[in-house]
């Protein structure tokens, strides 16, 4: 009796370790899983003037910020303008080349973002027409990073270019101190563009005497790219 006992009881136990066994390869096979952990590449902030005079430069500064969970390679951020590379003047399409162009390179190159980190890219262009541009950003440009969301990586941003102002012997574009934003000054041969001195603004105009001038203007916020920042 003592050894059918015995039998009885090794094969209960064999039967139990099978049974996790069996479990645990069910659990592998089709049980649930945690999700890959990946990066997630997004615009922290994108920015440029809200105006200048046709024939300006506008720069376009943007910070990129990985938001996943993973480190994102190396990967480029563009500036471009759509559709297909058109501007809208007016009511009309302009092709972006005839009226707008880059005063900067396209791309910039980021080597790659731990999560949480962030990379800062600048862009610059020049439009001959007066109008609204709007442009685009696009980080990972080349879809190279594998991401946690495919579908964020665009941010849009606009500008208005407009005719510049003229007096006799003398034009300024932002038409007197117009702090927040950049722009020039021609007075017969010379021109100057609004220029940032550490917090202070070097704002140029006209005088009265349609002589080229300029005032310094404290920026509370700080200056950037020839206006103070609001």
């Amino acid at each position: 009796m003592r050894f059918g006992f015995g039998l009885v009881l090794i094969a209960l136990l064999a039967f139990s370790v099978f049974a996790d066994d069996a479990a645990s390869a069910g659990q592998a096979a089709g049980g649930p899983s945690e999700a890959p952990m990946l990066p997630d590449l997004v615009f922290a902030s994108a920015s440029l003037e809200p105006s200048t005079v046709t024939g300006g430069e506008i720069f376009v500064t943007a910070k990129v910020k990985n938001e996943g969970k993973a480190e994102a390679g190396p990967f480029y951020v563009y500036l471009y303008a759509l559709p297909q590379f058109t501007v809208r003047t007016g009511q009309s399409q302009v092709a972006w080349g005839a009226d707008c162009k880059l005063t900067r390179r396209q791309n910039t190159f980021v080597n790659g973002l731990g999560p949480g980190e962030t990379a800062d890219v600048l862009f610059a262009f020049t439009c001959k027409n007066a109008g609204r541009k709007t442009l685009l950003l696009k980080a990972d440009f080349f879809n190279k990073v594998r991401e946690s969301n495919e579908n964020n990586n665009i941010v849009k941003v606009a500008t208005e270019f407009k005719r510049p102002v003229t007096r006799p012997g003398c034009s300024d574009s932002d038409g007197g101190v117009a702090p927040f934003e950049r722009g020039f000054v021609t007075q017969a041969s010379h021109s100057a563009y609004d220029t940032c001195v550490g917090t202070f603004l070097r704002e140029y105009i006209c005088d009265a005497d349609g002589k080229l001038a300029y005032q310094l203007v404290t920026c509370a916020k700080g200056c950037l790219n020839g206006a103070c920042r609001n």
